[in-house]
Formats: C-alpha cells, structure tokens, sequence
C-alpha cells in the first residue's frame, strides 16, 4: 500500500517482467473492508500498470471467476462479459479494467478456486482435508459450482506462456471440468484415502454477509484448458499422502 516504495523497488530492479500476486481476499472480509479491497485490487494494480507503460516491462495480473455472476449452463469464456455479485468481484475486476486500459504489455491470468501447496494458509479443499484428518464430519455445498484448479498447472502454463512469448492479453488458465465443492471434496477424501463422513447440504445453510457466486466455470478461447481437474487433484492427494506418512 506504500505506493512510492513499489515505485522505488521497480526502478530499483528494472525488471522484464512483474508478477502481481497481491490480493485482498475473501467475500465476507472484502464486504467488512471494502476500503482496503479497493486499495489493494484495483488501486495497486492501477500502479503497476502505470509503471509498466513507464518502465517497459510485462506486468502478470491474477483474476478470478468472482468476476462473473451465475451460469446454470456451459462456462464463461474470455469474451463474456463480467457481472461481479460482490465487492471482491467488484474490487477485482476493478484490477482488470486498469490493467488493461493503462498497461499495453499485461497478461491478465483469470483463475477459478485453487488447491495446491502453498506456504500461506490453506484455501477450502486444504482446510477441508484437514478437518477429515482430525476425525470431524464435513458437511459441504452441492450447490456451488467452479473448475477446480491445480495451482502448480497455473505456474506451469504462465511460464510456458511467458517463455512462448504469446500475444498480451486475457486469459483464462482452469483445469477442465465442473464440479461442486461436494464432489470436490469427496473427491479428495477418496484419493486421500480419508474415510470421513461428508454431508451434502445446501451453501444456504452457510450465512455470508456478501452474495456468494454460486455457479463459474471457466473455458478459454485464448489457449487450451488444462488437463481434467480430477487427474490433477489425483496428483495432487499423492503428494499430500507422502507428506503425511
């Protein structure tokens, strides 16, 4: 939020290319913060895509599907235009629009929910597991639908897109494939070898202060979607099992 310190790092490092992992995150945090989810989403991207005209390099923009409001059929694509339901979504897409507007030299990466190692706090599929290992029942929505996505695939194809020096622009990076957070969790118990019991209930049992996004699938016109979600997510609960043993 130290905008002339960013300032001062980027001449600092002059670098080729900027990666913007930053992000204020979480629907009921963003409605109890809607300054800082301005601040951080929409404001900061504004400055390095300033910066980026000024300086030259190529600035990576992270994106999400909270862009999009509800689909029952088929998957929102890069020419389908956002309808964000909250103010995440808003603030995010808010990000978006200034990267594209002020930054010739950007690739905005829109990606749906992810699992995968991290060394921050886990997101939902983590937390979810880790609760079926102490033994806790799960009761999880059958009614909240995304594409499942690797976190490791991601990285693997921004840096193959950023080596293959592909056209700037817009894209949506998923693993193919749709899923309930049930079905995703179920899922991963499986795979996992958890025998917890997992309870399908409604998200509306589950109060939110912000209207959550119940149904966003991704599909891209810009690159192929990645391998199957479950292929990934199989790959992923073998790595978690070794870390466990």
């Amino acid at each position: 939020l130290d905008l002339d310190r960013v300032s001062k790092l980027v001449a600092d490092v002059q670098p080729n290319i900027l990666i913007n992992c930053v992000a204020e995150m979480g629907i009921d945090h963003c409605e109890a913060h809607p300054e800082r989810a301005f601040e951080l989403n929409t404001v900061f991207p504004k400055k390095l895509a300033h910066l980026s005209e000024d300086a030259g390099f190529a600035l990576v923009h992270f994106s999400t599907d909270a862009v999009f409001p509800d689909r029952v059929e088929g998957a929102f694509g890069e020419a389908d235009a956002p309808h964000p339901r909250n103010v995440y979504g808003v603030t995010k897409y808010g990000g978006d629009c200034m990267v594209q507007a002020l930054s010739e030299k950007h690739y905005i990466f829109r990606v749906p929910m992810l699992f995968g190692p991290s060394t921050r706090a886990p997101q939902f599929l983590e937390r979810m597991l880790e609760r079926a290992r102490q033994g806790l029942d799960l009761s999880i929505s059958n009614d909240v639908f995304c594409s499942p996505t690797y976190s490791t695939d991601v990285a693997q194809r921004i840096r193959e897109t950023l080596l293959e020096r592909k056209p700037y622009g817009l894209y949506h990076t998923a693993n193919a494939g749709k899923a309930s957070l049930y079905d995703l969790v179920r899922f991963a118990l499986t795979a996992c070898g958890l025998k917890t019991p997992v309870h399908a209930v409604s998200h509306a049992v589950f109060k939110t202060q912000g209207l959550k996004n119940l149904s966003t699938p991704l599909t891209s016109t810009s690159h192929p979607l990645m391998r199957p979600w479950g292929d990934a997510l199989e790959e992923y609960c073998e790595h978690l099992r070794r870390g466990w043993e």
